[in-house]
């Protein structure tokens, strides 16, 4: 007995049967019925199923054109419709930690995996039957899950998932100006919960001042205040969140180092604390404590902060600066302060942004990754002491995302390894040496 292909109930079914010599004649069913919907057209075993009948069996005999037949039997397993196995209420996840569900059909059958009529949560895709990422958004998502087999036969289903906000922010280090925000102002070796938030789903953090952005797009602070940085008014530090007045719709956070910011759902950018290096982007030098808007940002996507200095991409993929220039982290070509907006010189298909001590870092859409500013520990990642305008990393052609840190950048590839170059000087580079190269090294796994 030979197995034909398979087929679905409801799914359009098609099969050519031949002799060895291909020789024409007459075919017939001649022992047994085909599955319900399927008739036998000269070679073509062809319809719609209507029935699971399994691993039905038949005979079909040839008679060729000198009356000569021959007899084949022949198998024809129709399976029922696929059931998806896997919908309605998924599991919840959690914004900031790995999620993931395997999609299945109640027999496990193979096939595409498709999503419609809604969206997965921001950070999670469906890969084959894998439906997973990182989620970076809190919230309850409805979609529905598209399933077609290998025969063409579909099954949908509508399911939603459940991401809940960071359950809670820890902190631990210094404490001496109530950066951990416990209550308190001494250090902790230990992790220690930053007092009284939840529902949070953004954090950073801006020289010794912690940030939070709740989902209800609210921005909550604590820490040192000496230069306004908590953007509630006052001047006081807190040891204990408190809410940055003003700031609703807020889609992401950044801090710089006495300066706080807000990218609205609008767009434009928010700032307040320090002013001294014109680091709120708006005409003078004085310190606002409370928050003001960037002049002239608009069409915003993403932000950084940097130690006197910020960053904004904007939607077009081009990068905005304001702020310190001494040592050109503007990257406009000069040293000049910059007190309102202007563009990193030559950047173009910028998908990610991050802000050093005194530099800048930009991931464009080819995976390249270009630096500048000042490179005194060769954090611009190539051999340069000191650049006033963006160049390329060295080696550095498949990043997925950067990252910087004091005076050292980051850089993650698709395969998970991540490379490092710049200040080494406390290991920071994650190698056996404390060695400062001036170009990058891939870190230990």
């Amino acid at each position: 007995m030979t197995a034909l292909p398979a087929g679905t109930v409801g799914a359009a079914y098609s099969t050519s049967l031949s002799t060895t010599d291909h020789r024409p004649g007459t075919w017939t069913v001649s022992d047994g019925t085909l599955p319900a919907g399927l008739t036998l057209t000269g070679a073509t075993i062809a319809g719609t199923p209507t029935t699971a009948d399994g691993w039905g069996g038949f005979t079909v005999a040839l008679t060729d054109v000198a009356g000569a037949t021959t007899t084949a039997t022949f198998s024809l397993n129709i399976r029922a419709s696929p059931i998806i196995a896997t919908g309605g209420e998924l599991a919840t996840g959690m914004v900031g930690e790995h999620y993931g569900v395997v999609l299945a059909t109640s027999d496990r059958r193979p096939g595409t995996w498709t999503v419609s009529d809604g969206t997965l949560p921001a950070g999670l895709t469906v890969d084959w039957s894998d439906l997973s990422g990182t989620p970076t958004i809190a919230g309850t998502f409805s979609f529905t899950l598209n399933f077609t087999d290998t025969a063409g036969a579909t099954a949908t289903v509508a399911a939603t998932i459940t991401i809940k906000p960071f359950a809670s922010i820890r902190a631990w280090g210094a404490g001496t100006s109530g950066q951990l925000g416990n209550g308190g102002t001494t250090d902790s070796t230990a992790t220690v919960a930053v007092s009284g938030l939840t529902g949070v789903t953004t954090i950073a953090g801006g020289g010794t001042t912690g940030y939070a952005l709740k989902a209800d797009g609210t921005v909550w602070a604590w820490g040192d205040n000496s230069q306004g940085q908590l953007g509630n008014g006052s001047t006081a530090d807190s040891s204990v969140p408190v809410a940055v007045p003003g700031l609703t719709g807020d889609t992401t956070i950044a801090g710089g180092g006495t300066t706080g910011y807000a990218l609205k759902t609008d767009g434009t950018v928010w700032a307040w604390g320090d002013n001294r290096w014109r680091q709120l982007g708006s005409e003078g030098t004085t310190k606002s404590l409370v928050p003001i808007r960037v002049s002239a940002l608009t069409a915003v996507t993403a932000i950084a902060g940097s130690n006197m200095n910020a960053y904004a991409l904007k939607t077009d993929g081009t990068v905005l600066a304001w702020g310190d220039n001494t040592y050109g982290q503007i990257g406009n070509g000069t040293l000049d302060y910059i007190t309102v907006p202007v563009a990193v010189s030559g950047l173009t298909g910028v998908t990610a942004i991050a802000g050093g001590n005194w530099d800048g870092y930009a991931l464009k859409s080819d995976g390249t990754v270009w630096a500048w500013g000042w490179s005194e520990y060769g954090q611009l990642g190539n051999f340069i002491r000191s650049r006033w305008a963006p160049n390329a990393v060295n080696g550095v052609t498949r990043a997925i995302a950067i990252a910087a840190g004091g005076n050292t950048g980051y850089a993650l590839h698709p395969d998970g390894t991540v490379v490092a170059w710049g200040d080494n000087s406390n290991g920071q580079l994650g190698v056996p040496s404390t060695v400062t190269p001036m170009c990058h090294g891939q870190l230990p796994p």
